[in-house]
């Protein structure tokens, strides 16, 4: 039965790790005996040929491995050689911008304080120089009310004054003219005394010529 070359190749290469041209050498060989109507001393032949072809590939591939296995553990040396390269480097790094951050911070925090303690003594020199300013205004504004008051007490005071003398004098012009009512009503109650007596003595007269006149009649 003719073998499948294409599908023998590909699986010469698949599992047995065999290159393109190796495979394809095997199945021609293979085709060839076939087509010559090969003899058991052929095949076997064949057969140890690709039994030596196998073990020089099989060879070639622990080679192979082998020498991949070393550059692999090499690489991975260099590697982890470089991983703690990197890592005492990024340490370092690290380490080293922490110490510049922590400075950049500390002079942050110095600079801050400086700031901090001179807007300080400017906020507490205005405030001061507010303070004064505003006793100085309250002195002022209290000098100023004073005057004022003395200045409204003193003209409160002259119009007390003038008011006690004016009221003194109406007081006074009010007794004189009182005095000189009663003097007028003295003099008119003494004159209506002196008429009442007057009328009185009259009435005496007339009753004193009536008596007289009864008893001359009688």
């Amino acid at each position: 039965m003719p073998i499948d070359t294409l599908k023998s190749k590909r699986r010469l290469v698949e599992e047995y790790g065999l290159d393109e041209r190796q495979a394809e050498g095997i199945v021609e060989l293979i085709a060839q005996s076939e087509e010559r109507g090969a003899t058991a001393s052929d095949i076997e032949a064949a057969r140890r040929e690709l039994s030596l072809q196998m073990e020089a590939v099989e060879e070639r591939l622990l080679a192979k491995i082998e020498a991949n296995t070393d550059r692999i553990v090499s690489a991975e040396h260099r590697l982890a050689n470089q991983i703690d390269a990197l890592q005492e480097e990024l340490e370092a790094k690290i380490q080293t911008s922490e110490e510049q951050l922590e400075a950049k911070i500390q002079t942050s925090e110095e600079q801050l304080e400086a700031k901090i303690q001179t807007s300080g003594e400017r906020l507490e020199a205005k405030i001061q120089a507010s303070g004064e300013r505003l006793e100085a205004k309250i002195q002022a504004s209290g000098e100023r009310l004073e005057a004022k008051i003395q200045t409204s007490e003193e003209r409160l005071e002259a119009k007390i004054q003038a008011s006690e003398e004016q009221l003194e004098a109406k007081i006074q012009a009010s007794e004189g003219h009182l005095d000189t009512k009663i003097g007028e009503l003295r003099l008119e109650m003494e004159k209506m005394r002196r008429q009442t007596l007057q009328w009185m003595f009259a009435v005496a007269g007339f009753i004193a010529v009536l008596l007289a006149l009864f008893e001359y009649v009688l």
